[in-house]
């Protein structure tokens, strides 16, 4: 019988072991990306080699043929450098991201990577209206912060941010074009399809999704 929840400790204990620093630097599918040494979600992935690889060669080529990307929760920005680094030549990716240590590790992979003309920032979560929303910080993963403590494995604090949704954000800006948006917001990206639903009839992108139904 498998036991996962056992593999998971032993797996924290190997790595934890391990890794000394509290920011590491690691070589990725061709990118740059530094990411606190103390995640237990991301890092190990990129570190073994194996984070989500199928899904990111598909970003990429998606990517490939686009001009105009927006990255809904960009996280530390390894979707977001990897889409910038294979766009279309004069591209330019809209990367939403309501945590501030989040963001301040996504700039500094921007700028690893030299792509800080192609990318725009906006510190703000993505739902299905434009609202300020309470997210709980995850001390485990910084990909696992989330709107429900339940998602935010090892939430012991929770941050109050701003949201927007696609649609309004698409009109406000005036944005005449999108070719693939990628959303991952850890369970919530129901609220994000239904806050784009005019942007998606309009424009008719590529979606990139997480889908975890547990969430």
């Amino acid at each position: 019988v498998n036991n996962w929840k056992a593999t998971g400790v032993i797996r924290e204990w190997i790595y934890r072991s391990s890794v000394k620093s509290e920011e590491i630097e690691i070589d990725y599918m061709g990118v740059k990306i530094a990411a606190p040494s103390h995640d237990l979600g991301l890092v190990p992935g990129l570190v073994g080699g194996y984070y989500e690889k199928y899904q990111l060669e598909v970003f990429k080529k998606l990517s490939q043929q686009a001009s105009s990307i927006i990255d809904v929760g960009s996280n530390i920005g390894l979707y977001t450098v990897i889409g910038a680094k294979n766009m279309k030549k004069g591209g330019t990716i809209i990367a939403f991201e309501p945590i501030a240590d989040n963001i301040k590790l996504l700039k500094k992979n921007i700028k690893l990577n030299n792509l800080v003309s192609k990318i725009r920032i906006e510190q703000s979560a993505v739902g299905d209206e434009s609202k300020k929303l309470k997210l709980f910080v995850s001390t485990k993963s910084v990909g696992n912060h989330s709107a429900s403590k339940e998602n935010a494995g090892g939430a012991s604090t929770e941050v109050e941010v701003n949201q927007t949704s696609l649609d309004d954000y698409v009109k406000n800006k005036k944005i005449s074009k999108i070719d693939l948006i990628k959303i991952d917001v850890e369970g919530l990206d129901g609220y994000v399809l239904k806050g784009a639903k005019k942007t998606i009839t309009k424009y008719q992108p590529a979606l990139v999704i997480e889908s975890i139904p547990k969430l």
